[in-house]
């Protein structure tokens, strides 16, 4: 008795297509979805450090620990002038005094003189400027060692161990608004921020403080128009994170 063979229907060119669009498409979705959500824990990530790092330096200002020989020190603060390429830097801010006293480390507003306008020059350096060209190669404020009673400009110097931070960097990664530099006082912590040539943002040229002036970098994702943005408020030094649309 002859056995019949199997017969198998095959596909029809359509049908392959058809089935090929399909594998395509979820392909398509699942790429899509996968890069949204890597997308979303890199901004987190990014978030995260940077939120650390603020609270790491306002800690570091809080209970300084001046070391041998070192004057005074007004804050120490981050310069979120690249933050656009992934990174930032972290400064001391010597004062050119030895030690506290001087009604330059006394007043509401750092480095201040009331009795000068914001930003004039001075024998000490800028009336309450940050010191953006005055740079010491080494990381001790110690330049007025020896000699307190000559007058020297205030001046920056690196953070010994936390020279640099870094975050993701493939976004669209900027500043809003004036802020650029932020700086923590010395023992009480008070946030004040710097623009890019060093002057401070919250107060006018007569030293009144002007509110509603914040620090803010913004990070938007590569996958729709949602921006992550911290911020940073002036005195009390206290971080929002928000998400918003663009």
């Amino acid at each position: 008795m002859r056995k019949k063979s199997a017969q198998y229907q095959g596909y029809t060119l359509a049908e392959v297509l058809v089935v090929l669009m399909i594998v395509i498409i979820l392909g398509g979705i699942g790429a899509y979805s996968f890069s949204g959500l890597r997308d979303s824990v890199l901004v987190k990530q990014n978030i995260e450090e940077i939120k650390q790092d603020l609270q790491l330096v306002q800690q570091k200002a809080m209970l300084l620990e001046k070391r041998d020989g070192e004057g005074w020190i007004y804050g120490i603060g981050i310069d979120f002038t690249e933050i656009s390429d992934g990174k930032y830097t972290f400064f001391k801010w010597c004062s050119p005094f030895t030690a506290y006293g001087d009604i330059r480390t006394r007043s509401e507003i750092l480095a201040y003189d009331s009795g000068q306008i914001i930003g004039v020059p001075t024998p000490y350096g800028p009336n309450a400027k940050l010191p953006l060209d005055e740079w010491e190669p080494s990381s001790l404020c110690n330049r007025n060692a020896g000699f307190p009673d000559i007058p020297i400009s205030s001046y920056l110097t690196i953070m010994p161990g936390i020279e640099e931070g870094k975050i993701h960097a493939g976004f669209n990664i900027a500043l809003i608004g004036d802020a650029s530099y932020i700086v923590f006082e010395t023992v009480t912590g008070r946030v004040f921020l710097y623009d890019s040539d060093g002057m401070p943002v919250s107060y006018s040229p007569n030293g009144v403080y002007i509110p509603n002036k914040l620090f803010a970098v913004e990070i938007l994702r590569n996958r729709g128009m949602i921006a992550d943005v911290i911020k940073v408020y002036p005195l009390s030094g206290a971080v929002s994170h928000d998400i918003e649309e663009r």
